[in-house]
Order: C-alpha cells, then structure tokens, then sequence
C-alpha cells in the first residue's frame, strides 16, 4: 500500500493542474503548491474535562474570554475538532465571556462555513456573564462562581464583593477537598 500511496502522491505532484480541475470540475489556476504535511498546532484551551452523564463518556471543552473576538467561533471549532480527535469523544464547547462587545457586536453562538457544497459547523454554548443576576448566583452558593460575581448584573457593589470574599474565604484551601459538594 505504501507504494501506491507514495505513487498517487506523485502523480498529484506532477500534474497538480489537471488534477486540480478534475476534482472539483472548474477551470483552475494552481496558485501554489503547499506542504501537505500537517503537525498538530499547539492549541490549548482553558478547560478540558473528560465526563459521564446519560449520554455516557464525553469530553466538556471551556474557553474563558476577557472579550469577544472575530475569530473565536473558528478557533472554538478548531479545539473541538481536536479534542474530539485526540481522545475519540463527543465535545461539548462552551464560552464564557467576561466584559460586553460593543454595540455593534453580535456575539456568534456557532462557527459555520458553506464552501463549495461542503459544511463546516459547531455550535457552542455562550455565558455572558454580565447577563446573569448576581443574586441568583450567589443563591447556587457554587463556589467557582463566586470570583465572577463582580461581572454580573448588581455583582459590583462593596456588599455583594464583601459577600463574595466571605464565602471564597469560606472555602478549603485545596480546591480537590470540594469534591462533589459545589452543586
């Protein structure tokens, strides 16, 4: 098999033109060639948990963002596409997002590309956190809540940072000693 891929590869080399055109049946101009040796780009996002639930085992993806960016949708497709090659399990994406955009911004809650009859898609969970109700928070009594707060609606006031300081105080030194308890 290995000869016949290494031939294959060659001829494609050769006659990159004609093959170009028959493929995707348009008139063409080869631009270039490119290197079509592909290493894993060193991608790492903020949170990667392997999880079972009753869907069985698959992998939950986190990404925190100060603000949003043009590019995060095909970035959050890239880390999903990723994980879910690296470890062969379905990937839940999800973006938390610190600070509002402009006005102007509409924040994507999916990455989709239409090129030639080919699709690429993922959808993604988005947190605005400066949507959700400080109270109500602070009401789940979630600890890993707690430090954003001060970014929700009504967060921002000495009462409510006093109150978040407490209960971070509160808390075990050592993050693994919650165990299942933060729900």
């Amino acid at each position: 098999m290995g000869k016949i891929d290494t031939g294959s590869k060659q001829i494609i080399h050769l006659y990159n033109h004609a093959w170009a055109e028959w493929n995707l049946q348009q008139s063409l101009q080869v631009e270039s060639e490119l290197s079509s040796e592909f290493e894993f780009i060193a991608r790492a996002s903020d949170s990667l948990l392997q999880l079972k639930g009753k869907l069985g085992s698959f992998l939950a993806l986190t990404e925190l963002q100060f603000q949003y960016k043009k590019d995060i949708p095909e970035r959050l497709m890239a880390y999903a596409a990723l994980a879910r090659h690296k470890y062969k399990l379905d990937v839940f994406v999800t973006v938390v997002y610190f600070l509002p955009p402009g006005e102007d911004v509409t924040i994507a809650n999916a990455y989709h590309n239409d090129f030639m009859g080919q699709t690429a898609h993922q959808d993604f969970r988005v947190i605005s956190l400066w949507e959700l109700d400080a109270k109500q928070v602070l009401a789940f009594n979630n600890p890993v809540l707690l430090p954003f707060v001060p970014l929700m609606r009504g967060g921002n006031t000495a009462k409510m940072v006093e109150t978040c300081a407490e209960r971070i105080r509160q808390q075990p030194e050592n993050a693994a000693d919650l165990g299942g308890k933060c729900s």
